[in-house]
């Protein structure tokens, strides 16, 4: 919130030498003592006795503030202005104790602060603006300045100073808006929408934008650079982003930065980076209910309601307009925001002062503490992007010989600074810190070695970290431990309690040291764990088949696992047996080979011992097994039904799902379950192996397939070698696959006399392949026993099929329902219930009988209603028609209308003129008459209408009226109706 500290100087009496004879009492004023901050928030009240403590002041002391632009203020108190403009105060203290004024100076910081944006529209003018506030260079020469905004117009100041702002990211730069620039100052509580029509766009950032601008605020001046490129720092805010309320969609304000060269090109800087879109609206917004996101990553936020640092609803990011320019030649700079294709809502685009960087400048320090720089041994260039003028480069003050261009390589921590020479007159100076990260190295290592009592053992790793730090500085480096090298060289994955590590034997253990700042500067290094105790390696069980006596007890060969046990250890290593495992701790009662089992099984204990390591050793154990051999195994025959139907007619890919548990009692033939198990699988091979067994419920693959049970011991291991396999085939005898459908329809006469057509259920199998019962409405039908039948009244029907082709034990029957549903053609009663001549005349027609019906006039779409809506006049026929094709009818109506033209030249086309419709009323009359209300013709509408003649002449072309006299068939009443047509020749 800080915007800039200010200095306030306190002068206060200290020694005054008293020249005159006469005595004059002296009053020292003691120095203040400053609290430990002084902070005074814009167009807040500061009183220096409430924020500088004074152990004496004298009466008389008197405080004159001097503020930045010449004004003057005098007392103990003032109003805290703007950041940018009351940048620092003093207060002078007087003491009149001879002819002499005697005084002391100290300096007392005062922080001048805004929570929100401050716009000053007066201050500073347009020329000031661009000179002092965005370039504020004096090398580079600015000329021809102008500007155009809404004070051109009658309307509102669009251009203006600001600072402040806690948060935002500039503290200070020029404002342009479309609108009144001091409506921009937070906090957002208010609508921004200022300007008229009358204040005018911009025909540039229309051509730019691809908008209809109005209310532009434009600034423009010439300049020559002095470097090759130029840049400058803006956002942009606006009012029509947020609230989702789509104008971010479709109201695109604009800004544009156009350079011109010498040679009249010109170039809009002011674009999204890495492409020629410009800055508007539209074109940098985040996602909405309204419209998706664009360039969202360059979206800056939304401003929360009642929310600091600004006004507009919205921002961008930050972005740099930059662009290659040519030392010494004339440019043409021209800054514009408006708004687009209306006036309300407007936008603002903020200049970053200072920011209009032209050359010379070698931009922020590069420390440790702004994490900015890179490792040592690495270069960083310093370039003042000025390529056409000498430099004189300085390392900590003193000249760097030889070096005069605009760039310098630096490879060593130091302040360095340059002297750029554009002429006599106009030399920059420029300076920066560069500082280096930390580069470690790995000053030594060790490895680490323990006999533990298995092959892992904890470690303190730390204990390699002096070594490897040696003469260099602990604060500037980190020591990290890892696992893998690849993790080590990415640093993730380290080790999180080096102090206490659980290692193996054989591990190598990585070590990372890199730099504390950075965490990037850094070298990897590695050291080996090893465990003098040997490992006893896990080996599989000793099983032997039973012989004849089938006694349980068999004479084993140990020496067989002793190279198990050794693995990839040196064969220098001995190995024993043992009964107990207290046996092979104390190394007593040694196992010879061949050993006759005691017990079946028989846990054995093997010892692995280093003789060079007293006390090293490790133990392990194994099973001495006698496995009894099962009974054969007798080629078994399992089948079932399908219990889905059929869909290809193909049996062998029918599938189902077989409980193979089912057959263990006759696979064990006698056998105990108790002692015996047994597992079913899909090959022999997996059977051989006992791998990949089979669940209970299992689904076949194929059909019939051929699957293998395996029945071992129980008490054997899986991969015992004592076992039996038997063939097992399953097979799926098909359900049969009907033709039946689901429904079927019974149409019939509305007076059911007669049927118009019999459906036939039809299953469309084999009477020598399966039988068939039927049933009606669940009760069986009596003699029904063919593949199909004939129903002659409504309602559930199902028949049971069973197929007694595949095999005489499953006889696998399923059952087929459909139902029949009666239906009819219609009765069909329409008419026309709008009266005559209406202008949408409707039409309701009504279908009789027991199915359920749809409508369509004149061959149109079908609909389930009779209501058809702004029919023509004339005829036309409604259709009426059972939904499930029972049959259908039709009726035909006339819709009342009168032709508003006819053209008599006896092409034998529209030669006459009648009203269609009253063919069935004979006391319908018509009447014709000219304008003049004279009567020309009386004509019935079942005749052939007026010719166009009047006692045998042609009548001319004209308008001429008719008066029909009818019968409201819709009423019943009697009506006249009287209209208009023309006659055409």
């Amino acid at each position: 919130m800080l915007i800039k500290e200010s200095i306030l100087k306190i002068s206060l009496v200290d020694i005054c030498n008293i020249m005159k004879k006469i005595y004059l009492a002296l009053t020292l004023l003691v120095s203040p003592s400053v609290f430990s901050e002084n902070v005074c928030e814009v167009n807040q009240h500061f009183d220096l006795d409430e924020s500088v403590f004074f152990s004496e002041k004298d009466t008389e002391t008197t405080y004159n503030w001097i503020f930045e632009k010449g004004n003057t203020l005098e007392g103990e108190d003032f109003t805290c202005a703007n950041p940018g403009l009351a940048t620092f105060a003093s207060v002078i203290s007087v003491k009149d104790v001879s002819a002499e004024q005697c005084y002391k100076i100290q300096e007392v910081p005062l922080n001048v602060t805004s929570t929100n944006l401050i716009v000053d529209k007066t201050t500073y003018t347009v020329e000031e603006l661009v000179t002092d506030v965005l370039i504020d260079n004096p090398c580079v020469e600015v000329f021809n300045v102008s500007y155009s905004t809404g004070t051109n117009f009658n309307n509102p100041n669009g251009i203006g100073y600001f600072s402040g702002g806690q948060g935002f990211p500039f503290s200070e730069g020029i404002l342009l808006m479309s609108g009144d620039v001091s409506l921009a100052e937070g906090p957002n509580n208010k609508q921004i929408a200022s300007g008229g029509y009358d204040w005018l766009g911009d025909g540039d950032l229309d051509d730019v934008a691809g908008i209809s601008s109005h209310n532009a605020s434009i600034i423009e001046f010439d300049f020559i650079p002095i470097a090759d490129t130029i840049s400058f720092n803006f956002l942009m805010a606006s009012e029509e982003y947020g609230s989702n309320h789509g104008y971010e969609c479709d109201y695109s304000d604009a800004f544009a930065f156009l350079l011109t060269d010498s040679s009249g090109t010109t170039e809009n800087l002011a674009v999204i980076p890495g492409t020629s879109t410009p800055v508007s609206v539209t074109n940098v917004r985040p996602a909405s209910e309204n419209c998706p996101a664009v360039y969202e990553e360059y979206f800056g936020g939304l401003t929360g309601v009642n929310e600091p640092p600004i006004a507009f609803d919205g921002r961008t990011k930050v972005f740099t307009a930059q662009s290659m320019v040519n030392s010494g030649e004339v440019y043409h700079i021209k800054l514009v925001i408006a708004d687009g294709a209306d006036t309300s809502l407007d936008s603002g685009v903020f200049l970053q002062a200072g920011s209009f960087n032209l050359g010379g400048d070698l931009g922020e320090d590069i420390t440790i503490e702004a994490r900015n720089t890179v490792c040592e041994g690495e270069i960083i260039t310093l370039d003042t992007n000025v390529s056409s003028v000498i430099h004189t480069w300085y390392r900590n003050g003193e000249v760097i010989e030889g070096e005069t261009s605009s760039n310098l390589n630096v490879t060593e921590n130091a302040e360095y600074s340059v002297d750029i020479k554009f002429s006599t007159s106009c030399v920059v100076t420029d300076s920066i810190i560069v500082e280096f990260y930390p580069f470690p190295e790995v000053q030594g290592v060790q490895n680490l070695r323990d006999c533990a009592a298995t092959s892992i053992a904890d470690f303190d790793l730390t204990i390699n970290t002096p070594l490897i730090l040696g003469t260099q500085n602990t604060d500037d480096f980190n020591i990290e431990y890892y696992t893998k090298v690849e993790d080590a060289y990415n640093g993730e994955g380290l080790i999180e309690n080096p102090e206490k590590y659980t290692a193996v034997d054989g591990q190598t253990i990585f070590v990372r040291i890199e730099d504390v700042y950075s965490e990037t500067c850094f070298i990897v290094s590695e050291f080996s764990i090893s465990i003098g105790k040997p490992v006893a390696n896990q080996v599989l069980d000793i099983e032997i088949c039973d012989d004849n006596a089938n006694d349980g007890f068999e004479l084993f060969n140990l020496e067989e696992q002793t190279g198990g046990i050794l693995g990839e250890q040196s064969n220098e290593l001995s190995v024993t047996y043992y009964a107990s495992n207290s046996d092979a701790d104390e190394g007593v009662r040694q196992l010879t080979s061949p050993y006759l089992n005691v017990s079946n099984p028989q846990i054995i204990y093997a010892k692995i011992e280093d003789e060079s390591y007293q006390g090293c050793f490790d133990v392990t154990s194994f099973q001495l097994i006698v496995t009894s051999i099962p009974n054969d195994i007798e080629p078994i025959f399992y089948e079932l039904c399908d219990d889905n139907l059929e869909e290809d007619g193909d049996p062998s890919n029918d599938k189902i799902q077989f409980d193979l548990s089912f057959l263990d009692s006759q696979i064990l033939n006698g056998q105990s379950p108790v002692d015996f198990e047994v597992t079913y699988y899909e090959t022999e091979e997996k059977a051989e192996n006992g791998l990949e067994s089979l669940p209970n419920l299992y689904e076949n693959r194929a059909n019939p397939q051929v699957i293998y049970a395996r029945v071992k011991s129980r008490i054997a291991e899986a991969n015992s070698i004592c076992y039996e396999i038997g063939e097992i085939t399953i097979q799926v005898n098909s359900l049969p696959n009907s033709g039946l459908k689901d429904r079927y329809v019974l149409c019939s006469q509305t007076d059911d006399s007669e049927y118009i057509e019999q459906p036939i259920l039809d299953t469309g199998l084999s009477e020598s392949e399966y039988l068939f019962v039927w049933y009606f409405n669940d009760q069986e039908i009596l003699g029904a026993t063919s593949p199909y039948y004939v129903p002659n009244e409504e309602g559930k029907f199902s028949v049971t099929v069973i197929n007694i082709a595949d095999s005489d034990e499953t006889m696998c029957e399923y059952t087929y329902t459909a139902e029949v549903v009666e239906s009819a053609p219609p009765v069909l009663n329409a008419k026309v219930i709008t009266e005559a001549f209406e202008e949408n005349s409707v039409v309701q027609a009504i279908a009789y009988g027991i199915g359920n019906y749809e409508y369509s006039l004149d061959d149109g779409s079908w609909q389930t209603t009779g209501v058809f809506y702004n029919v023509s006049w004339g005829e036309h026929t409604v259709i009426a028609r059972d939904v499930l094709g029972c049959g259908e009818a039709s009726v035909t109506i006339n819709i009342l209308d009168y032709p508003l033209f006819f053209t008599p030249n006896g092409d034998g086309y529209n030669d006459t003129w009648n009203i269609v419709g009253f063919s069935g009323q004979t006391t319908t009359k018509i009447y014709i008459f000219d304008g003049f209300g004279k009567l020309i013709k009386q004509i019935s509408p079942s005749g052939d209408g007026w010719d166009g003649t009047y006692n045998g002449s042609p009548m001319p072309t004209n308008d001429y009226w008719f008066l029909v006299e009818y019968l409201e068939s819709s009423t019943g009443q009697n009506k006249k109706f009287k209209a208009h047509f023309t006659l055409k020749r």
